[in-house]
């Protein structure tokens, strides 16, 4: 039988093991790893947009135990690329350790998945820009993805993730 959560579950799984080769690349700390890097991020990208409507999909209205720590397949992916930003020297000792500290300090206190989300982004915009000056080829692909996948959803982006975002961020400030 063919199950759309189980394609979801696998994708989702694929992330973590991209989140976990990001850590490997990290350890190497080899600068000229970036395009390696850069390719690692989009696949992990492509698995993060396909793994949610195909989870959706399905007849069944629950979530799977993977799909249950999708984000946390998120987090991974992006702590990887921020280790690997760090210890290639993109990424300077002080304002790596900074904002590794700052971003566990945020989701502990918080417990936030809208934290979660914003603790992404700045990996994510360090690794366009780092592979902007450094390889161009690969930041016009990661730029027209991101550009690409904002269009293809942009109703369901507008009309539910950036609310739930902002109302997310906002009811913390309510507390």
């Amino acid at each position: 039988m063919f199950r759309y959560k189980t394609i979801a579950d696998v994708l989702t799984i694929t992330r973590v093991f991209c989140g976990f080769y990001l850590f490997l690349l990290a350890l190497g700390g080899k600068p000229d790893t970036l395009p390696i890097a850069a390719s690692i991020l989009l696949l992990s990208w492509a698995t993060d947009v396909l793994d949610g409507p195909l989870a959706r999909k399905g007849k069944a209205n629950n979530s799977t135990w993977v799909g249950q720590h999708d984000l946390t397949a998120d987090l991974l992916v992006g702590t990887g690329v921020w280790l690997y930003l760090w210890s290639a020297d993109y990424v300077s000792p002080v304002f790596g350790v900074g904002y590794l500290a700052l971003s566990i300090l945020l989701l502990l206190w918080t417990r936030s998945v809208h934290v979660a989300w914003a603790v992404q982004a700045i990996p994510y915009l360090m690794m366009i820009i780092t592979v902007y000056v450094y390889t161009k080829v690969f930041a016009i692909i990661l730029v027209t993805w991101l550009l690409l996948v904002t269009l293809v959803t942009w109703p369901r982006f507008i009309q539910e993730k950036v609310p739930e975002f902002l109302g997310g961020i906002a009811k913390l400030f309510k507390h």
